[in-house]
């Protein structure tokens, strides 16, 4: 689970809507929405309100691959230029 998300959530103390994928899901609690395990595979774009109810608008948590490849490039890049390996000690 995304501490973030634990963290935002479990601060609501009413029910809840959340929007994934256009889908509307509302909950009771955090722990009800915790119960679906739903923070570990979304995480919170936006928090309104609309009608009176909290709404929070979730994604589908995106994989690390593009942050990996430009690490990846990145350290191709300093061991061609300075012929080892990139060292933060």
């Amino acid at each position: 689970m995304s501490f973030e998300t634990k963290l935002i959530l479990s601060k609501i103390q009413t029910e809840f809507i959340c929007v994934i994928d256009g889908e509307e899901c509302e909950f009771a609690s955090f722990e009800e929405f915790e119960r679906e395990g739903l923070a570990s595979e979304y995480d919170i774009m936006s928090i309104g309100i609309k009608g009176g109810k909290i709404i929070v608008n979730m994604a589908k948590r995106q994989s690390n691959a593009a942050e990996l490849a430009l690490n990846e490039e990145w350290t191709k890049r300093h061991k061609k230029d300075f012929g080892e390996e990139p060292s933060f000690f």
